[in-house]
């Protein structure tokens, strides 16, 4: 008899600290599914990392799946499996199929009803479908069919739910007419492009983008008619700014307290606002204890995008009890696991 087992740790337990420090980079998840097929017992392995979570599903025999999920969490002991334990979900069979749609159908985010988490699924599934067999294979295809379907005939997505509209429309909360505000996107990956377009979508002209890759700085910066600077510039010319929007992997506090202190200093009196984000954090908290300094974070932005929630708790239930039907019927389908 096998069963399908899955672990994880999320927004809802776990800040985006803890979150960081059991995140799977790409090879590290792929080295991690490798690993653990190499256990007897243990058939099929799928990781899916982001920055609210970090979940892992494998098929086969129970008494050697927790084992070797715990295994590829911690990349073999190298970090706290304690820790780790004590902040984690197990699901097993139904439970964690429900888990999976519901996930990536944007139920389990922290923006709920975003898009992001059905491309960021499909990206891993396309990086590790060989350790994926007919139980893994099966669900998570219908897990991107089931997010597919809810968002065409469910409301759960009304308003603003991806990371880039909502940052927009904070901005432009912030600044009546964006058009003249002078903004600096430091990040040219998924986030920061989809900031850059939404940004440009309601009016915005003056949008200056910094990257460690100048190419990618300036192919962005082109496309929303902005301008580009290097990296290296970011921390001397923050004042410069009306808005900051740090979006960089793997740049935990490159603005910390002075150099936002001198950024303040300026600005002569006119507040910067800041949005990070970025897990881990590129924007020191201790920021936002400077008077001309606004911080915002990803759960701030959270906050903004759940504002219309309670709006749309019909759908929500509505979209639960669909995914509890689909699961219901994929687990009738694959019979013993």
């Amino acid at each position: 008899m096998r069963e399908i087992f899955s672990i994880g740790i999320d927004h809802n337990s776990c800040d985006p600290s803890f979150i960081a420090e059991y995140s799977l980079g790409e090879n590290e998840g792929c080295g991690a599914c490798a690993r653990a097929l190499q256990t007897e017992g243990v058939d099929e392995f799928f990781t899916l990392s982001t920055c609210n979570r970090v979940e892992i599903f494998a098929v086969g025999e129970p008494q050697k799946l927790f084992g070797a999920c715990l295994e590829a969490a911690t990349l073999g002991g190298l970090r706290d499996p304690q820790k780790f334990l004590e902040k984690a979900r197990i699901l097993k069979n139904k439970d964690a199929i429900v888990h999976l749609f519901e996930t990536a159908s944007g139920l389990n985010s922290q923006m709920v009803g975003e898009t992001e988490i059905l491309g960021q699924i499909k990206k891993a599934y396309a990086a590790e479908k060989i350790y994926c067999k007919a139980v893994l294979n099966r669900a998570l295809q219908k897990a991107m069919q089931c997010a597919k379907w809810i968002r065409t005939n469910t409301e759960i997505g009304s308003g603003s739910t991806t990371i880039g509209s909502v940052a927009a429309e904070v901005a432009s909360r912030i600044f009546e007419d964006v058009k003249k505000t002078k903004i600096l996107l430091a990040g040219s990956g998924e986030v920061g492009r989809s900031v850059a377009m939404a940004l440009a979508a309601r009016g915005a002209e003056n949008i200056t983008v910094a990257s460690r890759t100048w190419e990618k700085a300036r192919a962005l910066s082109d496309d929303v008619g902005g301008s580009a600077i290097n990296f290296e510039r970011i921390a001397g010319e923050l004042g410069k700014y009306d808005i900051a929007i740090f979006a960089l992997s793997n740049a935990a506090g490159i603005i910390n307290f002075d150099t936002a202190q001198k950024a303040e200093q300026l600005r002569n009196a006119s507040p910067i606002f800041i949005m990070d984000l970025a897990v881990p954090r590129n924007v020191c908290a201790e920021c936002a204890g400077l008077g001309g300094v606004f911080l915002y974070d990803l759960e701030d932005l959270s906050k903004a995008a759940n504002e219309n929630l309670q709006a749309r708790m019909g759908e929500i239930e509505k979209a639960k009890n669909i995914i509890e039907k689909k699961a219901q019927y994929l687990c009738d389908r694959l019979g013993d696991f």
